[in-house]
């Protein structure tokens, strides 16, 4: 029995081979498609447009100009009213050599007064603050902040570089400061002033 059955799977084999396999003489019409290879991973290229040529201005560095420094306020003396006849007047002093002036009360020079100055005047002027040193001087005299009302006061103010001091004298002050008040007040009266109205 297992030979018939052996057989007969031999002969269905054979059967099914001789069936699907093409007469001679004839052909089968076969068609081929062939497909371009698509990977998964990258999509399609598209054309892309030129990209224009930029082109960049040589930089051109500029010489760095100097701003002038505006003037600003390098000394000043200032006398207060009393009850009687004292002298009442500000003076300024700026870092360009520009000096103004107002005279108020019993003064040679009332109104609005400036004038111009060199180097030298300025130089002359912290000489004389340095020989004092000014700038370590107390801020008010007296000392003790109990001013006498019927007595002027002499504001002076000095920056040299970055150090400035403002001095209020009253009274009771060292004979070095008063000197220095003097001195200033001297170097204004030989100045030629200039009215402003």
């Amino acid at each position: 029995m297992k030979n018939v059955v052996l057989l007969l799977n031999i002969l269905l084999v054979i059967c099914f081979t001789f069936s699907c396999s093409p007469k001679k003489g004839k052909k089968l019409a076969t068609t081929t498609i062939e497909e371009e290879p698509v990977s998964i991973f990258t999509p399609p290229a598209e054309e892309a447009e030129p990209k224009p040529e930029i082109i960049e201005d040589p930089v051109v560095e500029e010489p760095e100009i100097e701003k002038p420094i505006a003037p600003y306020l390098i000394a000043s003396l200032k006398k207060t009213p009393c009850y009687g006849k004292c002298p009442v007047f500000e003076a300024k002093v700026y870092s360009d050599g520009k000096i103004t002036y107002i005279g108020t009360q019993h003064v040679d020079k009332i109104g609005f007064y400036e004038t111009h100055v060199d180097d030298q005047f300025i130089n002359n002027l912290f000489a004389k603050a340095g020989q004092i040193n000014y700038l370590n001087l107390n801020s008010n005299y007296p000392t003790n902040g109990k001013n006498i009302s019927d007595v002027p006061s002499t504001i002076s103010y000095l920056k040299i570089d970055a150090d400035e001091k403002t001095i209020y004298n009253n009274f009771d002050s060292p004979i070095a400061l008063r000197h220095y008040e003097k001195y200033f007040v001297n170097l204004l009266s030989e100045l030629d002033w200039r009215k402003v109205d």
